[in-house]
């Protein structure tokens, strides 16, 4: 029932997001997604309970329906027209690769450590990819 409601959620930001992502920008509307992961994660490390798990599948949900679209949005846009097919087969293979190393990762930090290392790993990759969104500057348009 938790991931009926993490899609229920996600379902219900990933068009509005999109909406806000085109009125206000599209590195606010990831950062926020971003947020969200990391409160989510947060969560996850610091209790089990049914309310939190019920809160934490609302804020991966919300996570998920402002990032996942909006961060390819974000590539489209400052992709050079004549490779724009290219830029985004590169960016969805490096998201492959990606989950499928913090996948194992993930899953030894379970197996080796307990299942709040997992979440608290997360929360930093998260934090470090939040900081680095919010550092960057886009390049000058010519």
């Amino acid at each position: 029932m938790l991931y009926v409601l993490y899609n229920v959620v996600y379902a219900a930001h990933a068009f509005p997001a999109g909406i806000l992502s085109d009125r206000v920008g599209r590195k606010p509307v990831v950062l926020i997604g971003y947020g969200a992961f990391i409160a989510m994660s947060t969560l996850l490390v610091l209790s089990g309970d049914l309310l939190v798990l019920v809160a934490a599948f609302i804020l991966y949900g919300l996570s998920y329906g402002m990032a996942e679209g909006t961060q390819r949005a974000l590539v489209a846009d400052f992709a050079p027209p004549d490779i724009k097919a290219t830029v985004l087969g590169a960016y969805h293979t490096s998201i492959g690769i990606v989950r499928l190393a913090s996948g194992v990762v993930a899953g030894l930090l379970w197996v080796v450590f307990m299942p709040q290392a997992t979440f608290a790993f997360g929360a930093i990759a998260a934090t470090v990819a939040t900081i680095g969104l919010f550092l960057w500057k886009p390049p000058a348009k010519s």
